[in-house]
């Protein structure tokens, strides 16, 4: 689920972005760290790029430089994945290697995560030294490397940044509106499903970017809270998160020091410490909602009440339009059947503005005073099989106004006596 979920991502704008820009660097001959949280697989990353290049005809070395292999030296894993003669040469330096013949354009380096930070090290330092010698080769189209990364430990401290050699970060590339619309394609019981609908909001305002907590969530309705902080907490447990770091984290979030600087765009990227539960999925960052805590490390931290507020966001998303959607039809109905005075010719609002909104335009008329004149008036007995409706509208309304989520129930519940104002314009 999570890597079909990312496939489909990798169509829509932020992340296919990413990918272009990866696939110019590395047309423009610069080698690329690409940084990724777990629940990105490079793989699928890897593919997408693979794509961009083989529609531009770059040689792209097939198959993977895999250095998951002991402590091997670099020459070795090189010379054997590129089929060099010559591999049991004491030293391969850039130099000696970039003196071939025949190497691909792009060589795509995977499983730097897989080795002992020492190991990892080596290997920045390899392609750090790859990219200072072919930047001093004017002229000259160099073999580059594309690298990706998903573990903190594994990078070099300052990043690598020279003019062949690049980190893109896919911190903030999927936004909340394209996990959304990533839902809507998964969805399997068809256009305009209830359930459907319910997750295309809720999913992207309680997982962030985090594609692996939507893919965990996917087939969840939130029937109750209790359910939800259930799924949260095995989530979190999945993750092993590590207590302190939690702690710590949560710490930050409270303070609103080095997070809020995200927030408010004084940086564009998680600093040192951050990098760390960037890199763990205990923070994302979205468009929509910026920098954010976890829903799961929340549900863990004890915080309930933030997880209650992207619940309640959500909700208010979907459920105050159709509301006020709701209300506007049945203005429109009884002004048809009653005339454009019908809110205050046999009873008037009891609030002065509402009274001087609707002796204007009847449609100003609020679900409050609506289910006052079906319920008193004897003007608007053909009406008054609509006053269950009403009545969960205006509480469905006030429970939202008030900050409080709702269930999956109340939404359903609404649906079905919304038919009987279909019917009622019909006849």
């Amino acid at each position: 689920m999570r890597d079909r979920l990312l496939r489909i991502l990798l169509e829509l704008p932020g992340p296919r972005r990413f990918v272009r820009t990866i696939s110019e660097d590395l047309a423009q001959g610069r080698t690329v760290l690409y940084i990724l949280p777990p629940d990105v697989s490079a793989e699928v990353i890897w593919e997408a790029i693979h794509g961009e290049l083989w529609h531009r005809h770059f040689d792209i070395l097939d198959g993977k430089v895999d250095p998951d292999a002991g402590a091997r030296p670099i020459r070795d894993v090189l010379a054997e994945a590129l089929g060099l003669s010559g591999a049991s040469s004491p030293t391969v330096t850039p130099e000696s290697l970039l003196a071939r013949k025949g190497l691909p354009q792009v060589i795509w380096l995977s499983g730097l995560d897989r080795l002992p930070s020492d190991q990892a090290a080596t290997w920045c330092s390899f392609l750090s030294r790859w990219a200072a010698f072919t930047a001093g080769e004017r002229g000259q189209l160099w073999p580059v490397f594309c690298a990706p990364v998903s573990k903190s430990g594994v990078l070099p401290t300052p990043l690598p940044s020279d003019v062949r050699i690049v980190t893109r970060r896919w911190w903030g590339t999927s936004s909340a509106t394209e996990i959304r619309l990533a839902c809507r394609s998964l969805e399997d019981s068809g256009p305009g499903s209830l359930s459907a609908l319910w997750r295309e909001y809720l999913l992207p305002s309680l997982a962030g970017g985090s594609l692996s907590l939507a893919a965990h969530l996917f087939d969840l309705r939130v029937e109750s809270e209790q359910e939800l902080r259930s799924h949260l907490v095995d989530y979190a447990k999945e993750r092993d998160w590590d207590p302190a770091l939690l702690e710590q984290v949560d710490r930050l979030d409270r303070a609103n020091s080095s997070l809020r600087k995200l927030r408010e765009g004084e940086a564009t990227q998680p600093d040192e410490f951050l990098r760390r539960p960037w890199l763990e999925g205990i923070i994302s960052q979205t468009p929509e909602y910026g920098v954010e805590l976890s829903s799961a490390a929340l549900a863990m931290l004890g915080r309930w009440e933030v997880v209650r507020h992207r619940l309640w966001r959500a909700q208010a998303a979907l459920l105050l339009p159709l509301l006020d959607g709701l209300r506007l039809r049945l203005c429109g109905i009884l002004t048809t059947r009653q005339g454009a005075d019908w809110p205050w010719r046999w009873r008037r609002p009891e609030s002065p503005d509402e009274m001087a909104q609707v002796s204007s335009d009847p449609y100003g008329c609020q679900i409050r005073h609506l289910e006052a004149l079906l319920r008193e008036c004897r003007p608007f007995q053909k009406e008054r099989h609509w006053l269950p409706l009403l009545s969960l509208a205006k509480w469905l309304r006030n429970e939202l106004a008030h900050y409080r989520p709702v269930n999956y129930s109340h939404l359903l519940r609404l649906t079905e006596l919304s038919e009987s104002v279909d019917d009622s314009k019909r006849s």
